[in-house]
């Protein structure tokens, strides 16, 4: 009898170890859920129809220069003053470039009431339009922390090609909660600086 049970414990054992090994295995090669979530930068105030643009001023939004560390999909959040987070299961469903681009001149067309707005390569051709250029030299905070918002943005004639207007803007947002706070902070951010570029804009209008 022992005999026979030592027989069966030799083929059973391998068979057992093969059968968890496989079943391991199993769970290890099957698809997994992408954990991975994308954002994307929403303008705050309503683009205007076509039958609300007046005869304003005619105006082009040039590419929008960000910092090199925003030059990714992955969003990139502050981690003390010299370490940075790089999360590879937050992502921009968008270059932040043309993201920044779309909700800019969404903004600025908003609140620019009598103003035509249009983004680079689209070209504003008239004899008082103007570019509008806006340079980001820091956008990245912390989460539970304060979004550090720093720019400048100008206003060019096309035709003297002169400097209109220049202004830095600089300004913190607290980041509340996780990820959602932190892009919402960012959305704050660029509807702040547009309605500063719209309200110049809007002093343009007024004096031709």
């Amino acid at each position: 009898m022992s005999r026979k049970i030592s027989v069966l414990s030799r083929f059973a054992l391998p068979l057992l170890s093969a059968a968890i090994l496989a079943g391991c295995l199993g769970d290890a090669l099957s698809p997994k859920p992408d954990p991975t979530v994308f954002y994307k930068l929403a303008a705050k105030d309503g683009i205007k129809t076509a039958a609300e643009v007046k005869n304003g001023v005619s105006a082009t939004l040039m590419p929008v220069i960000l910092p090199p560390y925003m030059d990714r999909t992955q969003i990139v959040t502050s981690d003390g003053d010299n370490r940075v987070n790089v999360s590879e299961f937050n992502r921009w469903i968008e270059p932040p470039s043309a993201s920044f681009s779309r909700i800019l001149m969404e903004n600025i067309s908003a609140n620019a009431k009598d103003s035509n707005i249009s983004v680079y390569p689209s070209v504003a051709f008239s004899k008082e339009a103007v570019w509008i250029k806006v340079s980001v030299f820091e956008c990245i905070g912390s989460i539970g922390g304060d979004l550090s918002f720093k720019a400048n943005w100008q206003i060019l004639s096309q035709s003297k090609k002169g400097l209109l207007r220049s202004k830095d803007f600089i300004k913190s947002y607290p980041v509340t909660g996780g990820m959602d706070s932190y892009v919402e902070a960012i959305n704050l951010a660029c509807a702040d600086i547009s309605r500063e570029i719209a309200a110049e804009l809007n002093k343009l209008s007024k004096k031709q």
